[in-house]
């Protein structure tokens, strides 16, 4: 079987599925699919900017995928019929691959450490980060 391989298409409002890379490395994606073997691709951080991903899922009706970090072990399948669920990426401590289902009409992978600050007011959030053999007062 040859391995379909593209790069992740340009936003369309109309997408239903997304992807979202926040860790600081590529991540590849394998999709699963009964109609067609060797379909993955890999996505590049995206920063607040996400990528459609049907030109995979949804000719092909793949089912669920897995994910990877380069040269390391892929993840559990994670189905994408449920619209809901989450991995770990081996190889890649404290990352995950989460499927979310913001609104009826998309879904999107999101790919990103377990820690998350969603700041719902109007001011800047600074947030600070000790090492466990700091000082009080000193930052790493």
């Amino acid at each position: 079987h040859s391995n379909l391989q593209w790069k992740p298409t340009a936003r369309h409002e109309e997408s239903k599925y997304r992807v979202l890379n926040l860790c600081d490395v590529p991540l590849v994606l394998e999709f699963q699919s009964q109609h067609k073997k060797g379909l993955w691709t890999e996505v590049a951080p995206t920063g607040a900017e996400w990528l459609s991903l049907d030109t995979w899922i949804l000719p092909y009706f793949a089912d669920s995928l897995t994910v990877r970090k380069d040269g390391c072990a892929e993840s559990w399948p994670l189905p994408l019929d449920s619209g809901r669920g989450a991995v770990t990426v081996p190889g890649f401590s404290g990352v995950f691959a989460e499927l979310l289902t913001p609104h009826p009409a998309y879904r999107v992978l999101l790919l990103s450490s377990a820690l998350r600050i969603h700041n719902a007011t109007d001011l800047p959030l600074a947030v600070r980060f000790h090492e466990g053999g700091a000082k009080p007062g000193q930052t790493s």
